[in-house]
């Protein structure tokens, strides 16, 4: 959890939060307690993917 927070991060400082709608951590991962790669799955939503 702690890594996709990081990411979100990274994410919104690079691209205009305005375009964005929300960001979702998915996947193995998203879930506490069960083993997973550390491979962090992200879905970004956006409003217009024209403006990106």
């Amino acid at each position: 959890m702690e890594f996709f927070n990081e990411e979100r991060e990274m994410i919104l400082s690079s691209v205009s939060s305005k375009s964005i709608k929300k960001i979702f951590h998915i996947g193995s991962t998203a879930i506490l307690g069960i083993c997973a790669k550390n491979i962090v799955d992200i879905l970004i939503e956006v409003k217009d993917k024209s403006k990106l």
